[in-house]
């Protein structure tokens, strides 16, 4: 509860405070710098057995070495805050971006890595997500750099599966599931 009124106020003020700015959709990439890079991080994961979710739940599914997990589509979806998810799975570390407006969805890793990667929602412009690094903006969708002078995006693409619960449960039966974020894993800085 305390979680939801704070996505709120946060959602609020910010489009309060761009309003001249027409939104957030800025066309200014360079008002985006200020904004706080909004990521959930290490997120909590549960076993299959745990939870009980939908057979039609629509998740995202990602195997990394011998490891499978599962995250809820919806999860994604609504504060900007939760478009972003980055997860250590073993030694590896991966994130999971979704854009809710365009139905776009990219993982990527990055091996032998034992922090989350630094991977963050970066705003709206030109009528898609971006993503944030520290090495600059990029679009969710071509992964191009938003302005010239940001560094190209450095992380690797992972595969995966966008499927149904029921299937990816039954492909994979050792899974583990992340279902919504907690307030404790919500991050706002790099």
């Amino acid at each position: 509860m305390t979680l939801a009124l704070l996505c709120l106020f946060l959602g609020a003020y910010w489009n309060l405070t761009r309003i001249g700015e027409g939104g957030d959709d800025l066309s200014n990439p360079d008002q985006i710098r200020t904004r706080p890079p909004f990521s959930i991080n290490r997120p909590r994961v549960f076993s299959a057995a745990e939870v009980i979710v939908d057979d039609d739940e629509t998740v995202i599914g990602i195997t990394v070495g011998a490891r499978h997990r599962a995250y809820i589509l919806h999860a994604f979806y609504g504060n900007p805050m939760v478009h972003v998810v980055n997860d250590v799975i073993g030694q590896d570390a991966v994130s999971i971006s979704v854009c809710d407006r365009t139905g776009c969805c990219q993982v990527f890793d990055e091996p032998n890595q034992k922090d989350p990667l630094k991977l963050a929602f970066g705003g709206w412009r030109d009528g898609q997500m971006m993503l944030r690094t520290p090495d600059g903006l990029y679009y969710i969708e071509s992964l191009d750099a938003v302005r010239a002078e940001d560094k190209p995006f450095r992380f690797s693409a992972l595969q995966f599966e966008k499927t149904t619960w029921k299937k990816w449960k039954e492909a994979h039966p050792d899974t583990d599931i992340y279902v919504k974020p907690e307030r404790k894993s919500v991050s706002v800085e790099f």
